[in-house]
């Protein structure tokens, strides 16, 4: 049963079939640490019929869509006053180093049953905040991403900009290329072009420099566990998606723990186990396509696009 005050946003993968129905859904993140939107928004959007995609006039399945549900009230009356001064606690343990207090504080707040949209913003800047000062870059990547997402229907476009900022620092510094380009395109959108002078825009230069002229680059990447809870969303654990952006993909190295990768392309999937030194020349007819890694949580790796 859903919490009569609570806000939040699912986002799933799916396939739509040649005939408009949907099938392949799957819960890719969301807002909720316990998971308790999920079933609903599986429920609801399993029920759904497409329009199918065509090719030469003809209906085709199309696979890897992806789709954001939010969940909001009407007339929510904010955030609530206990709410923010708790965060504004967490944020001065922050401020002074106090990690271990800070995390406690982020964890009750988890279990408010009172979090819109707004709250859930705030809190997953407090966590990605968190996250950096404890050396977590994978952690603080996922926290600044839905700290983003939930900003999207809780605030003007200009009062999303350092959600925005955060999230693009940690897509660079951990191989997200494209994915960078395409926040830095959202933050100039929503608050305007940046000064010259302001230090994103020579990092977001070089990320597409070296997009356009087809160099090589790293990513890096880690499986952790998008619930709380290992029972509540038991087929989250372990589960790592990138956007591709070259067609070629090698593993160079990569810690115990890692089970399989999957390709999951426009127009076809592929699943192989894991091995160090496997590359990928990913055929142009595929389309586009999402790398997803399983295995166990903490595992991490690295793999190059060329």
């Amino acid at each position: 049963m859903l919490d009569t005050y609570r806000e939040g946003w699912v986002e799933m993968s799916l396939t739509v079939l040649a005939n408009g129905r949907v099938t392949d859904v799957q819960v890719v993140d969301a807002s909720d640490p316990d998971a308790r939107f999920d079933e609903a928004a599986l429920r609801s959007v399993s029920e759904w019929t497409y329009n199918p995609a065509t090719l030469d006039g003809r209906p085709i399945d199309q696979r890897n869509m992806m789709l954001v549900l939010n969940f909001v009230m009407q007339n929510h009356p904010g955030v609530d006053k206990t709410i923010i001064t708790a965060m504004k606690s967490i944020e001065k343990a922050l401020d002074e180093g106090r990690l271990t207090e800070a995390e406690e504080g982020l964890r009750r707040l988890d279990d408010s049953r009172d979090l819109n949209l707004q709250a859930y913003s705030y809190l997953y800047m407090l966590w990605g905040r968190y996250h950096e000062q404890s050396e977590q870059p994978h952690e603080a990547l996922l926290s600044y991403g839905r700290a983003a997402r939930s900003a999207e229907n809780a605030f003007a476009p200009k009062d999303r900009a350092p959600h925005l900022r955060s999230l693009i620092r940690m897509q660079i510094l951990l191989g997200h290329l494209g994915a960078a380009v395409e926040t830095g395109d959202k933050l100039v959108e929503a608050a305007g072009p940046l000064p010259t002078d302001d230090p994103l825009v020579g990092a977001l230069q070089q990320v597409r420099t070296v997009l356009e002229t087809g160099g090589t680059f790293e990513v890096e990447g880690k499986l952790v566990n998008r619930c709380r809870r290992l029972s509540a969303c038991p087929q989250a654990s372990g589960h790592w998606r990138y956007d591709l952006v070259r067609s070629n993909i090698q593993f160079e190295e990569a810690g115990p723990g890692i089970r399989e990768v999957e390709l999951a392309c426009a127009n076809k999937n592929a699943t192989s186990p894991f091995e160090v030194g496997t590359a990928w020349a990913i055929p142009e007819s595929w389309g586009a396509c999402t790398m997803v890694v399983r295995g166990e949580p903490g595992a991490e790796f690295r793999f190059v696009q060329f």
